[in-house]
C-alpha cells in the first residue's frame, strides 16, 4: 500500500511539472508587444503561474495605478495526507526601483491580503487568515513578463489560530 501511495505521489509531481512546464513555454512563446515600463501603465493584467509553499496555481494581477494591484491566486494543494483548493487576494504596493540594468528592472512591494482553503476527500476541513506579502519583483524590458519572488506571513483566524510562513514565485505574461 505505501508502495501504490508513492507512486500516485510521483504521478502528481510529474503532471504538475508537465502542466508548469507547458505553460511557462506558452507565456514565452506569445508575442511581446509591451516593456517593463508599460508593466503597471498600458499592460495592466497580468496571467500566470504561481509556485509556492504550500500551494500551487494560476497567479493573476491587475494594476490600477502604475504603483498599485490586485493579486488574485486561485491555487491547489496536494498533499501527503490532504488535498484542497483556495486561493489568496493581496492588495500590492510597489515601490521604488531598487536596481535595474539593460533588459530588466528589480523593484519591490508588500500588502496586505487574505487567504482561504478548503480541503478535499476525507479531510474535508477549512481555513481563513489574513496575510502580507512582502517581495521583490523583476519586470523585463523587453518582454511584458514580470517574476516575482515573496515571503508571505499567514495568520489562520478559523479552524486553528496559528501564525505560519509562505513563499511564492510567480511569472506573469501581461497584455
Amino acid at each position: 500500500m505505501t508502495m501504490q501511495f508513492q507512486s500516485v505521489a510521483a504521478m502528481r509531481l510529474g503532471s504538475r511539472t508537465i502542466v508548469g512546464l507547458a505553460l511557462v513555454g506558452a507565456l514565452i512563446a506569445l508575442p511581446t508587444s509591451a516593456t517593463a515600463g508599460e508593466i503597471g501603465g498600458s499592460e495592466r493584467f497580468g496571467i500566470g503561474l504561481v509556485v509556492g509553499y504550500p500551494d500551487v496555481g494560476l497567479s493573476i494581477n491587475y494594476f490600477f495605478t502604475s504603483s498599485v494591484s490586485l493579486q488574485i491566486d486561485p491555487t491547489f494543494y496536494l498533499g501527503d495526507h490532504d488535498d484542497a483548493i483556495g486561493g489568496r487576494v493581496d492588495l500590492l504596493f510597489w515601490m521604488q526601483k531598487l536596481a535595474a540594468w539593460e533588459v530588466a528592472e528589480l523593484l519591490w512591494f508588500w500588502g496586505p491580503g487574505a487567504n482561504l482553503g478548503l480541503g478535499l476527500g476525507n479531510h474535508r476541513r477549512y481555513a481563513f487568515g489574513i496575510e502580507f506579502p512582502v517581495g521583490i519583483g523583476l519586470r523585463f524590458y523587453r518582454a511584458p513578463i514580470d517574476v516575482n519572488l515573496e515571503a508571505v506571513p499567514r495568520l489562520y483566524l478559523v479552524e486553528d489560530t496559528v501564525l505560519r510562513i509562505g513563499g511564492a514565485l510567480n511569472a506573469r505574461y501581461y497584455f
